[in-house]
């Protein structure tokens, strides 16, 4: 999760991470959003 945030894929909840609780569908897509934008070959 570290390496995640470091590298701006995962924000968590105002800096937070909170693993027991579910992701709703917009967390999700975001995260992806987020992981295919830093990886896309352009």
């Amino acid at each position: 999760m570290a390496a995640l945030e470091q590298a701006g894929i995962a924000l968590g909840d105002n800096g937070y991470f909170k693993p027991n609780e579910p992701v709703t569908r917009a967390q999700f897509a975001a995260f992806m959003s987020r992981a295919m934008e830093l990886y896309s070959v352009n």
